[in-house]
């Protein structure tokens, strides 16, 4: 509670910044859930499971259609989504260069690592 408590000047800004509402909306809907666990997703899934009498795979199937149907609705303006192409081009860019860079093999990694416990 705290937390969602101690990122509400954030959101405000991000507000500010996208001409919305719709972060601190979010840390509303996330506060909800502190006090009522029924509003979770794991507890929404248990309510289906229950209610509508489907199996899990056909619940996350028809989960998967609609979350589907939502994004190709809800399409990224051209800059955001421009924005996050470049982003995402510099990452894997960064990733190739990191990986050229490693000299440790992954056996050694492995070895290092499981003696830093």
């Amino acid at each position: 509670e705290r937390l969602l408590t101690e990122m509400e000047p954030v959101a405000e800004i991000l507000d500010r910044a996208n001409d919305s509402t719709m972060f601190s909306d979010s840390l509303q809907t996330q506060s909800r859930k502190l006090s009522d666990v029924s509003l979770t997703p794991s507890a929404k899934v248990l309510n289906s499971l229950e209610t509508e009498g489907a199996s899990y795979v056909e619940l996350m199937m028809s989960l998967s259609k609609q979350h589907t149907l939502n994004f190709s609705k809800n399409h990224l303006n051209e800059k955001r989504a421009s924005y996050f192409m470049q982003i995402a081009q510099r990452s894997i860019a960064d990733q190739k260069i990191r990986e050229c860079s490693d000299k440790q093999g992954f056996d050694e990694f492995l070895r290092d690592y499981m003696a830093a416990d």
